[in-house]
């Protein structure tokens, strides 16, 4: 099944994504779910970093002082698995699991969220 045909899609074309970026930066997100429109364009974007400290910003409130909405439309999970640093790993999730880690984000349960994805 291709990408698009796995995603979770309501009504109006709207996909939750959630990506893991392994880097060493301490201040910066090691996981981030988006919600997205039927053109990449972020609704709702959490980010958690390695500590634990998650930050939440809307197209409503597009910045929190750590993080915005992006200003670019979200890359597709080609697009993200073909970093040539191997560094971020991404899968569709559904809208139920997006609203559950928006309201309570736990990085063991992010994980093994995407350890279940993974070949």
């Amino acid at each position: 099944m291709t990408e698009r045909g796995m995603a979770e899609k309501d009504m109006a074309g709207t996909t939750f994504e959630l990506v893991e970026w392994r880097h060493g930066y301490e201040d910066e997100a090691v996981f981030i779910a988006a919600e997205l429109d039927a053109e990449r364009w972020e609704i709702r974007k959490l980010e958690v970093l390695r500590s634990g400290e998650s930050h939440r910003v809307t197209g409503d409130a597009p910045e929190d002082g750590k993080t915005m909405i992006a200003e670019l439309p979200w890359p597709t999970l080609a697009e993200i698995h073909a970093d040539p640093e191997a560094s971020f790993t991404g899968r569709v999730i559904s809208r139920d699991l997006f609203d559950s880690l928006w309201a309570s984000p736990d990085l063991d349960r992010l994980r093994a969220l995407l350890k279940e994805a993974t070949p």
